[in-house]
């Protein structure tokens, strides 16, 4: 859901953002900068997602 939240609101591949070297920061910033009409948000309005920066890093880093 990330993945086709990202392509249709910023008209960016998020896999080659992240081959290209897309930050933690700016990953996170984007993600919260998402809409409230993205699948993304509308799942954690019902369910809040908490995840440590440590966490994320991990995540990321395994995509």
């Amino acid at each position: 859901m990330v993945y086709a939240d990202w392509r249709r609101e910023y008209g960016r591949d998020l896999m080659a953002d992240l081959d290209e070297g897309l930050s933690w920061w700016e990953f996170a910033a984007l993600l919260s900068g998402l809409s409230g009409e993205s699948v993304w948000r509308q799942v954690v309005a019902e369910e809040p997602v908490e995840v440590d920066s440590e966490t994320a890093r991990a995540v990321i880093g395994n995509l």
